[in-house]
């Protein structure tokens, strides 16, 4: 169930070129017909509070946030991308990860279409190559 609170306000110290990044699970990995593999829309759709987490990569570290999580990839989206759908990107810096971030869709519901956009336009970090089937 996706949140019905008011989404968080958008966080204008984060430019629209800056670079989220955003942890990709084994199961996420969608590959195309030709070949290609980039991230699936799930990727970013959090049906439990409606947000994504996401992180500044000016204020984080590959390691830092793959670190706990050996066979998860890492890919980025600019800011500009979910901002296109109106969502909001929030700082959420938490003590352990001043780099925290959350994506909030305007009405705190599903998008299928901003899902794909920013799946579409995200470019890989890191791709764990040996879990792609």
């Amino acid at each position: 169930m996706l949140s019905t609170m008011t989404p968080r306000p958008d966080d204008n110290s984060i430019n629209n070129e800056e670079d989220l990044w955003r942890r990709i699970l084994p199961g996420w990995l969608h590959r195309e017909p030709t070949g290609e593999v980039r991230p699936s829309s799930i990727a970013f759709r959090d049906v439990r509070s409606g947000e994504v987490s996401v992180h500044r990569a000016t204020l984080a570290t590959v390691d830092g946030v793959l670190g706990p999580y050996p066979a998860d990839s890492l890919a980025a989206v600019e800011a500009a991308v979910p901002r296109a759908h109106r969502y909001t990107v929030a700082s959420d810096p938490q003590p352990e990860d001043p780099s925290h971030c959350v994506l909030c869709s305007p009405d705190g519901r599903r998008n299928k279409k901003a899902e794909r956009a920013m799946a579409l336009a995200a470019r890989w970090v890191l791709l764990r190559p040996e879990i792609v089937r």
